[in-house]
């Protein structure tokens, strides 16, 4: 998948399901199963690979969640339930925040406005330009949410919460 697919943190995967399946070293199981004819009689069977349910964190409760494999439902891959991503849109410019915010929590490694601003320039909530990126950044580095390398032009900035991003969102301490 490229990066002006709907997956703009994991290039290279179709989904956050194939992308943690990998990471997570985890492997398909072959099972055997009855193939009924149209009477819904079984005289043969047949294998069948069966995708495992992959452990993942909530990004707004923190708490932990299975991701199921699908081709075709891709919905819900960083939040448990609908009220978590409820949570994101009740907040000022929360989903700006959240996408603006995702591929620092997602790297964990240095990266500039202008970096961030191109991860998300095919996105629903894209960015206008590492300005807009810059002064979201700014404002969560106020909060101790993000570090910012401030010897390097660009400045740069690192995830510096233990926790999601929604979660760091919803309990951050201001320094």
């Amino acid at each position: 998948m490229g990066s002006a697919s709907r997956n703009y943190v994991f290039e290279g995967y179709c989904s956050r399901y194939c992308y943690e399946f990998e990471k997570q070293n985890l492997s398909k199981s072959t099972v055997t199963k009855a193939a009924g004819n149209q009477y819904g009689k079984s005289r043969k069977t047949k294998q069948v690979d069966v995708w495992p349910d992959v452990p993942v964190v909530c990004q707004t409760c923190n708490q932990d969640f299975t991701l199921k494999y699908s081709q075709t439902n891709y919905n819900n891959s960083w939040f448990c339930r609908q009220e978590c991503l409820k949570q994101v849109e009740s907040h000022h410019k929360g989903l700006k925040n959240y996408h603006y915010l995702l591929p620092l929590y997602r790297s964990q490694d240095w990266m500039s406005a202008s970096d961030i601003a191109i991860r998300n320039k095919y996105r629903r909530v894209d960015s206008k330009g590492s300005r807009s990126v810059g002064s979201c950044l700014k404002l969560w580095a106020s909060r101790g949410v993000l570090k910012v390398d401030r010897s390097k032009q660009p400045l740069v900035y690192l995830w510096n919460y233990d926790g999601p991003v929604v979660y760091a969102m919803d309990n951050y301490k201001s320094i």
